[in-house]
């Protein structure tokens, strides 16, 4: 009997007064469409789906460990691209696919759009060819390439093709075109391998916990670039029904520490620094949502002013939720889904290393 997972992953990022919520919910299948080439059917199995993070854009994630297999099918992922659409060229590891991971995703806008007249099956206008953004509305697509599995010596890249290699991204001048970027601050996705992952916690009340860190180089307009921290709870359910997990958990002794066990910095009270009306995300059993919560936790307290040390240093804090009212008429996504016990209790999440630049 085989087992098909499904996760929810909550992001939660915050500007001055106001909380913006990017969702993503993930199976562990293939559930592209159904009048896709044939060819691609044996594929699901490999394969996730994400849909999110704003209103209902499709990710379909398509991994290979045999080259002979993934050669076999790249004719067949060329035929769901929209024509003129792009290839976007990456590197591992791909959010996408996953840690250690090579394939391919096709990114693909919410089902039905292209029967709405003011979203054709076609660029939007404003945006430089190399942004995504431009291709919102098409199918396109992002291939790894790691020269094992995935070579381009060895496939065909169609003609008439945009093809954007950002495989070296990283070693490329900090800078952007004013008309491929808004002026609006940028989180540059371009530190590849850059994310450390803590272990689980032993559960506590049925859910366990441990903190995600990935090293970001953050740029505004008009002012120089720094390395930054993005932190994320995650919290999962190891019981075998619902539980809801408020928006606003709070940390006590939030600790970072060198590789001596040294105490750098420790923050107490009250580490929740979120405004605005609480809500819940509903977990389901035996799966994990994430919740970004580095304005929470000022990691980079401590460390260097404006900057990020090149010491290894560890954090760890003890996350603690109490109970509220409200999680039990919380609403997910089109269905009221049944009631939800709340989870309530104390987790000391175990120390994650902070990765270095």
């Amino acid at each position: 009997m085989t087992k098909t997972v499904a996760f929810i992953v909550a992001l939660a990022f915050f500007a001055v007064g106001s909380t913006a919520l990017a969702l993503y919910s993930v199976s562990e299948t293939g559930k592209w469409p159904k009048d896709w080439p044939s060819e691609l059917e044996p594929l699901r199995k490999q394969s996730r789906t994400l849909v999110g993070p704003t209103l209902s854009a499709r990710h379909f994630a398509v991994r290979f460990t045999d080259r002979n297999e993934f050669e076999a099918a790249w004719p067949y992922l060329l035929k769901v691209k929209s024509q003129g659409a792009p290839i976007f060229l990456v590197r591992e590891p791909n959010f996408f696919l996953g840690k250690n991971q090579t394939g391919a995703v096709i990114h693909c806008p919410p089902g039905g759009q292209w029967d709405n007249p003011n979203t054709p099956e076609a660029p939007i206008e404003g945006y430089a060819e190399e942004s995504r953004s431009r291709w919102g509305n098409t199918n396109y697509i992002e291939l790894v390439v790691d020269g094992r599995i995935v070579d381009l010596n060895r496939i065909r890249l169609p003609s008439g093709t945009p093809i954007i290699d950002e495989r070296f991204k990283a070693d490329s001048p900090a800078s952007q075109s004013p008309t491929s970027t808004s002026k609006a601050e940028i989180v540059k996705d371009n530190h590849q391998g850059k994310t450390t992952f803590g272990t689980w916690s032993a559960p506590t009340n049925f859910l366990s916990a441990r903190f995600v860190v990935t090293l970001e180089e953050y740029e505004a307009a008009d002012s120089p670039s720094y390395f930054r921290y993005s932190v994320v709870l995650e919290v999962r359910n190891d019981h075998g029904a619902d539980l809801a997990f408020v928006n606003q958990p709070s940390f006590e002794n939030i600790e970072v520490r060198d590789t001596g066990g040294r105490l750098v910095n420790v923050l107490s009270g009250d580490g929740n620094h979120r405004q605005g009306e609480a809500s819940w995300a509903v977990i389901l059993p035996y799966t994990y949502v994430g919740l970004r919560v580095d304005t929470t936790i000022p990691v980079d307290v401590g460390l260097s002013i404006g900057g990020v040390s090149p010491d290894k240093r560890s954090l760890t804090a003890t996350l603690i939720s109490k109970k509220r009212t409200g999680a039990e008429a919380y609403w997910f996504g089109e269905m009221e889904p049944p009631p939800a016990k709340e989870w309530v209790g104390e987790i000391q999440v175990p120390a994650v290393l902070l990765p270095v630049p």
